[in-house]
Order: structure tokens, then sequence, then C-alpha cells
């Protein structure tokens, strides 16, 4: 069974809604060097979910270049 699967990335500005996304990191140097799912809030950013009133990651963490929805 072969599938196929469009995921649209998004540069720039961050999720309009809370929930689980996929996310690459790069360097200028190395590309992208790491491709991961990870929660985002609105309020918090990065790296929180709606469970948790903390920040982790940020809005805008070093290194993120791009997200996607997932599950896609």
């Amino acid at each position: 069974m072969k599938l196929h699967k469009d995921i649209t990335w998004n540069f720039g500005d961050n999720p309009k809604r809370d929930g689980k996304y996929l996310i690459a990191y790069a360097t200028p140097d190395l590309g992208i060097y790491h491709v991961t799912t990870e929660d985002y809030t609105v309020k918090y950013g990065w790296g929180t979910c709606p469970f948790y009133d903390q920040e982790v990651l940020g809005q805008h963490p070093e290194g993120l270049k791009a997200w996607a929805e997932f599950p896609f």
C-alpha cells in the first residue's frame, strides 16, 4: 500500500488556534535538521498545551522555520 499526503508548510505567522502541529527546525548552515510535532497555544506559544499555563518555547523559538497542520 502506498500513501501520499500533501502537507502545506506555513512560514512566518504562527497558527491562529491551539493544537498540535508538525514543525521543522533549520539553520542556515545545516538546513532542516529536525522535524517533530509540538503543541501550540495562541496565548503562550510553542511547547505549551491548554492544560498547562506555562511558557516553554515561546511564540518564535530559535530555529523554528515552518509549521504544518497535524494530523495531515
